[in-house]
């Protein structure tokens, strides 16, 4: 579970979704942009809605695990880097 107001990346959600384990996030264009269809999303601030996600994944059996979470390597993010400032 990721339940943040503000993030720059979200580093744990790459490595939590590369090892399959649901992912609960708070709902941030970031998030999204790492994880799209791949996690379960409550609004920010939200304390009811994410209660209610929590009950349904862990009551419910409702989880959904990632399988497509793919990020870019070192090699290939600093490449793209080089494209936009080049």
């Amino acid at each position: 579970m990721q339940a943040s107001v503000a993030e720059g990346f979200g580093l744990p959600i790459v490595e939590a979704g590369r090892m399959h384990v649901p992912l609960v996030l708070s709902d941030l264009p970031v998030f999204r942009e790492i994880a799209g269809e791949e996690a379960t999303y409550f609004p920010v601030g939200e304390v009811a809605a994410l209660a209610s996600v929590i009950s349904e994944q862990i009551v419910g059996g409702k989880s959904k695990r990632p399988q497509g979470i793919r990020t870019m390597t070192w090699r290939e993010s600093s490449a793209r880097l080089a494209e936009i400032l080049l």
